[in-house]
């Protein structure tokens, strides 16, 4: 009864112009569900001589080691602060698809049409996004950048590769919002660079080109959702800006594809 008065309530809010933009979106939403097998496959191959630059010349080294090791070591002990659950275990790697506050994983549905928002089926989400973020790989990142320990590298690499088994593309809660897609794609970004961008030891072997081509899919699939994604109207506010930043930053760093200079464009406009 709440969600239905809520809706009332928007609904009482839009003018024309919205309430057509949203009638036309729960149409695409729809065929989308209806052709999922179809885009799962349209994933492009990328422009594996095209990537984009540090966003620092050099990247910074003059910092205290052991904290960014210490910091690193708690993550791929399986320790992770989610909000007001400081140094929960969450298992290396977690399940990514499971809220840690109430324990309920979410189910791997067409991740458009999931309701994010009935803690019955995913949970509080906001727990559940936050580790879903990535903001821990950044944290890896930093400890390998700094220490030249593999093993941080490896456990980013873990992590990701998990991510990818658990999180398949357009299925389930990690699919639903733009914005966080966008949040993810920015620690992307940072990790990346500081993983050693396109020359990383970790995409030297066959098994590592492979990760490298994988990490690549995801990264086009997160790209071409927010593009075609956007709040509009009234809901065109921080999660509008949001979901531009991160399509602005992948567009930046992974240039590796056709769309890429015109998501480039959509952002910067």
């Amino acid at each position: 009864m709440n969600n239905l008065a809520w809706k009332i309530n928007r609904l009482r809010t839009m003018k024309l112009p919205e309430i057509s933009y949203r009638l036309r979106q729960v149409i695409q939403t729809k065929v989308e569900s209806l052709t999922v097998r179809w885009w799962i496959q349209s994933t492009r191959s990328p422009d594996l001589s095209c990537f984009g630059k540090a966003w620092l010349t050099s990247l910074p080294r003059s910092m205290d080691i052991a904290l960014y090791r210490a910091a690193a070591d708690r993550v791929l002990a399986g320790y992770f602060d989610v909000f007001a659950l400081s140094n929960a275990q969450l298992g290396f790697p977690p399940k990514w698809n499971r809220d840690p506050k109430t324990g309920r994983e979410a189910p791997l549905v067409f991740g458009k049409t999931l309701n994010y928002r009935d803690e019955r089926i995913v949970g509080d989400i906001k727990y559940l996004w936050e580790p879903n973020r990535h903001l821990h790989l950044t944290t890896l990142a930093q400890a390998y950048h700094l220490s030249g320990d593999v093993r941080y590298a490896k456990g980013a690499q873990l992590l990701l590769e998990s991510w990818f088994d658990q999180c398949p593309y357009p299925l389930g809660v990690n699919w639903t919002s733009s914005l966080e897609l966008a949040i993810r794609l920015v620690n992307w970004s940072f990790t990346w660079h500081l993983l050693g961008g396109q020359a990383s030891p970790l995409f030297t072997s066959s098994d590592g080109q492979r990760f490298k081509r994988r990490w690549l899919d995801s990264i086009y699939q997160h790209s071409h959702f927010i593009s075609g994604f956007l709040s509009r109207h009234s809901s065109a506010n921080n999660h509008l800006f949001g979901a531009l930043m991160g399509l602005f930053v992948a567009a930046i760093t992974w240039p590796c594809w056709r769309e890429s200079s015109r998501w480039l464009q959509q952002a910067q406009e």
